[in-house]
């Protein structure tokens, strides 16, 4: 498919990566070269010390003290860019390099949750762990040499972790959290690694992760650290035809020496050459029209059907948050090989990464009840009884981890869907985007669980209209306090489509909860963009008590809408604080005119003053266990949904 995509910047350098030589150069460029503009994969910056909690490797300049927090080390990076009048985007992740009419470098085609864009540029500086411009660049690279290598999983912990096999080691950094220390520790052991694909590296991710669990630990990283030794040969230079650079290798004067010399970039569509296009179904698209700058900027044809297919599984799962980690767990458990992409660095969605650790309403009985009991069982001290609203949150994503390790799910962190396979009606896999680069993946049936309806949107499926309504639930992002498991906020408003709006509030939390530890990295939003399915849920449903023959889940609320309401059935008869039970039936979950995709969470088919009734986590783990068990329902009987 071809799309027409944005030119939203024309600058003279783009940063890739939020590391602290990177943060600087830009900062450096800025103040005596020209524009800059810096994207990152990450909801933050300073992505080399906080994303594998190497916080005792914190650069002294900064001047945070002994024991630097994650959330000081983020803040310190933002202000750096803000007082430089530089503009930056989280959770953004280059695609392709765009070129000029000579077939120059002109800039980067990036994706994130508000689709695709192009940023202009004379030169771009990869400040990426992975060095991902290489790839893009087709640079040369270090030869990856197969075998074992130390990996390492840092977590902050009120006791010393042991865990058998694992050598732990006590790091400087300690805090102190409502009269209670915590210690960072290292825990380590040789693994082998006999490749460097994003998929061999994400299974050894989960496994370090089963293996370094610990009771007594209350934060973990966002990923394992190693070293892969892969990064860009040193028999790379760059020049004026091949204008990347690296941060940790290239100085501000070596850049400038170059970029001076080229005029400003000018892009042209992207070619695609006979090698590089894919012919065969199915088709790569997106549908998704959303975007802030739709009609105030030039734009570029690109071809999507660039990227081939070259793995393929029963069931895929988008998201795996409150719904999409037991839809998961369900079909993998009834013997679907099954793949779970999640954009964030752990399982569980809103309840563990968003830090609402608690239950408010929800009817507990099905999976959920099997969860409650699991998480309650982790450890030989839990802090909450099994029946007790609150879990924690360590314990909940790896016990949902764990469950899909036993189910034989494969766990991707950190990879965001930005388009959707598609062949006719059916939807047919989606196209990924991560730190380790772009992949498509085909699938058989397929699970939006992004709670924002992502992959069903690109694959064009019709969305609910009254989200043009200005009455959406209010938001926030939580802090994070050591020991403490629930931070329920509403201080703002989030668009989830929005990458600048995410961008923008992940920075107005850490500046509001510049005291804590650290700061959330799911936006905690109780109303996102909806589908129109086979059947859409009404108030007066719940209030009639409307039964149904297809009927998954029974959902228990209130009408615990934090902002206003527009159905004028409560003109009739107003909203009340009592709970209600609410059927969601299995239609609700299935877009129009679209096949092999259900879709669960906020997402699902249902009017936007439904939500509080059908939202509560209990539901939503429920809800999502029905789809999973569905979707390895249609693989196993090979018949459509």
């Amino acid at each position: 498919m071809k799309i027409n995509i944005p030119i939203i910047k024309n600058v003279d350098l783009i940063v890739v990566g939020g590391s602290h030589a990177a943060i600087n150069l830009a900062v450096a460029w800025k103040k005596n070269c020209g524009s800059v503009f810096v994207i990152t994969p990450y909801a933050y910056f300073g992505e080399d010390t906080c994303a594998g909690l190497q916080l005792q490797q914190t650069p002294p300049e900064l001047n945070l003290g002994e024991n630097p927090t994650p959330n000081a080390i983020k803040k310190h990076y933002e202000e750096m860019l803000l007082e430089a009048d530089i503009e930056f985007l989280y959770q953004s992740y280059p695609i392709r390099i765009t070129q000029g009419q000579d077939s120059s470098f002109a800039g980067l085609l990036i994706a994130n949750r508000s689709g695709f864009q192009i940023i202009a540029a004379k030169g771009v500086v990869d400040g990426t762990e992975r060095a991902l411009l290489a790839d893009l660049a087709q640079l040369p690279r270090k030869p990856f040499r197969p075998g074992l290598r130390k990996i390492e999983r840092i977590v902050l912990a009120d006791a010393v972790p042991e865990c058998d096999g694992l050598q732990t080691t006590a790091l400087p950094c300690t805090y102190e959290y409502e009269e209670k220390m915590y210690r960072l520790y290292a825990l380590s052991q040789e693994i082998s690694f006999p490749d460097n694909s994003a998929a061999t590296l994400a299974r050894i991710e989960v496994k370090m992760r089963n293996r370094s669990f610990h009771p007594r630990v209350v934060c973990t990283p966002d990923q394992c650290n190693y070293q892969l030794q892969d990064g860009i040969s040193i028999s790379y230079t760059p020049d004026q035809h091949s204008p990347v650079f690296f941060a940790a290798r290239h100085s501000l004067e070596e850049i400038r020496s170059i970029l001076a010399a080229l005029p400003a970039a000018k892009p042209v569509p992207v070619r695609v050459d006979a090698q590089s296009a894919v012919s065969e179904t199915p088709e790569i698209v997106h549908l998704d029209p959303w975007f802030r700058y739709r009609s105030a900027t030039p734009t570029l044809e690109f071809e999507l059907n660039t990227f081939p297919a070259r793995e393929e599984f029963e069931v895929l799962v988008v998201g795996g948050g409150t719904g999409g980690a037991p839809a998961a767990i369900a079909a993998g458990r009834s013997g679907a090989r099954t793949l779970c992409l999640e954009n964030g660095s752990a399982l569980g969605g809103l309840c563990t990464l968003g830090r609402i650790g608690s239950y408010w309403f929800g009817n507990r009985v099905g999976f959920c009840q099997e969860l409650d009991q699991g998480v309650t069982a982790m450890g030989p001290e839990p802090k909450y009884s099994a029946e007790h609203n609150k879990k924690d949150s360590e314990w909940k994503r790896q016990w949902l981890l764990q469950e899909c390790s036993a189910g034989g799910v494969e766990v991707r962190f950190n990879h965001l869907v930005i388009a959707a396979l598609k062949s006719g009606s059916q939807v047919c896999g989606v196209l990924t985007a991560s730190p380790w680069g772009v992949q498509a993946i085909r699938a058989k049936v397929l699970i939006d669980a992004t709670g924002n309806a992502d992959l069903a949107a690109a694959a064009g499926a019709k969305l609910a209209a009254e989200t043009i309504e200005p009455a959406v639930q209010g938001a926030g992002l939580p802090p994070i306090i050591p020991g403490k498991d629930y931070s329920n906020t509403d201080f703002t408003f989030i668009d989830d489509s929005d990458a600048w709006d995410a961008t923008r509030a992940f920075v107005q939390a850490r500046h509001k909860f510049s005291a804590h530890f650290d700061t959330g990295q799911i936006l905690d939003t109780r109303e996102r963009r909806r589908i129109v399915g086979d059947l859409t849920l009404q108030p007066q449903d719940f209030y009639a008590n409307r039964q149904y023959d297809d009927t998954i889940t029974v959902a228990r609320s209130n009408f615990d809408t934090h902002g206003f309401i527009i159905s004028p059935m409560f003109m009739l008869k107003p909203t009340d604080e009592e709970p209600h039970f609410a059927n969601v039936p299995f239609r609700a979950l299935l877009p129009q005119k679209l096949d092999n995709l259900l879709v669960t969470g906020l997402a699902v088919s249902a009017h936007r003053d439904c939500l509080p009734l059908i939202r509560m986590q209990a539901d939503v783990h429920n809800q999502g266990y029905a789809a999973g068990l569905a979707a390895a329902l249609a693989v196993q009987e090979k018949c459509t949904v």
